[in-house]
C-alpha cells in the first residue's frame, strides 16, 4: 500500500514538472510593453515653447508646494502630492537642461512609472498627473 502511494506521488510530481516545463517552453520570450514615449507622441500634442513652459511649471510647483504646506505630512495625500511635485521638478530639470518640452514630458512620465512612484502612486493618479501636465504645456 505504501509503495502504491509513493508511486502515485512520484507520477504526480513528474507530471507537474512536465507541465511546468511545457508552459515555459511555449511562453513568449518577451512581452511588448507600452512606452512613455508612445503616450506623449501618440497624443499628437503641440507644446508651448520652452521659456513659457518653464514659467508654467514654476507656477505649478509653487501651487503644489503651497498645497503641501497645508497637508498633514503623515497622510497619503501628502505622499501623492509630493510625487506630483517631484514629477514637475523632473520636467523643470529637463527644461533647464535645454531639452524640448516634449523630451521633458517624456522624462517626467518615465519618472512616474518607475521606482517608488510606480509602486506607491495609484495608476489613476499617475494618469491624472500626466494629463494635467500635457494640458498645462500644450499650445
Amino acid at each position: 500500500m505504501e509503495k502504491a502511494v509513493l508511486n502515485f506521488l512520484s507520477i504526480k510530481l513528474t507530471l507537474m514538472s512536465l507541465i511546468l516545463v511545457g508552459i515555459f517552453f511555449f511562453a513568449p520570450s518577451h512581452l511588448a510593453a507600452q512606452t512613455t514615449i508612445d503616450y506623449v507622441s501618440q497624443a499628437n500634442v503641440l507644446f508651448i515653447q520652452t521659456p513659457a513652459a518653464k514659467t508654467k511649471v514654476d507656477g505649478k510647483l509653487l501651487e503644489i508646494n503651497n498645497l503641501l504646506g497645508t497637508l498633514n505630512n503623515q497622510s497619503q495625500e501628502y505622499l501623492y502630492t509630493g510625487f506630483q511635485r517631484d514629477f514637475y521638478a523632473a520636467i523643470k530639470d529637463q527644461l533647464n537642461a535645454d531639452k524640448t518640452v516634449r523630451e521633458a514630458m517624456e522624462f517626467g512620465i518615465k519618472f512616474l512609472i518607475t521606482g517608488n512612484v510606480a509602486t506607491q502612486l495609484p495608476k489613476l493618479n499617475r494618469e491624472q498627473y500626466k494629463q494635467e501636465a500635457i494640458n498645462l504645456l500644450k499650445a
